[in-house]
């Protein structure tokens, strides 16, 4: 008997030994897709909680911010599923609901802007206009909604409001926004 519980505790010692290890290089794969997030290679920072992940199942945070990660890329199902996992995991991190809000939102948003581009590019200017002021009162800096209705403003001769909305977004760091501002606005 003391033989197989002298092997047992090997294999089990062997075993939670593996288990370390196995956490260790999770959280090795982990702080990379922070690195990865922090730089915006969310690509990068998604192949690397993809490994925590596989080593460590169980780690909701990793779930999180490959979701995080996913949302930043515009993969919102997948974000969504991501947080929806950590929260499976651990209902009390907190950071899964929120990030579960912004997804929606920005889901929302970016759907939003989708359908203003179409009536512009329809010609529908003022319709756009009122589109992309509709994203705007929930996004105040989407350069996009702000560079675009900077054009649908100039497409109907309100040059004045067309320079306001491009200055906005040139601040934000829109660079067309900037070209269209130097061109028609000074």
């Amino acid at each position: 008997m003391k033989k197989i519980v002298c092997l047992f505790t090997l294999v089990l010692a062997g075993s939670l030994s593996m288990a370390q290890n196995s956490k260790k290089t999770a959280a090795k794969y982990y702080n990379n897709g922070v690195e990865y997030g922090n730089s915006k290679n969310y690509s990068s920072a998604i192949r690397s909680y993809d490994k925590a992940i596989e080593l460590n199942p169980n780690d909701a945070i990793a779930y999180i911010n490959r979701g995080a990660a996913y949302g930043y890329r515009g993969e919102y199902d997948k974000a969504m599923s991501d947080f929806n996992k950590a929260l499976t995991i651990n209902p009390e991190v907190s950071l899964g609901y929120t990030n579960r809000g912004i997804i929606k939102m920005d889901a929302n948003v970016s759907k939003s802007v989708d359908k203003a581009n179409v009536l512009y590019a329809s010609g529908n200017y003022r319709e756009a206009a009122l589109a992309y002021k509709s994203v705007l009162s929930v996004d105040p800096e989407n350069v996009s909604a702000l560079n675009n209705l900077g054009n649908a403003y100039f497409k109907m001769n309100e040059k004045s409001e067309a320079c306001i909305q491009w200055e906005k977004a040139m601040n934000l760091g829109s660079e067309n926004s900037k070209n269209n501002f130097e061109k028609a606005c000074r």
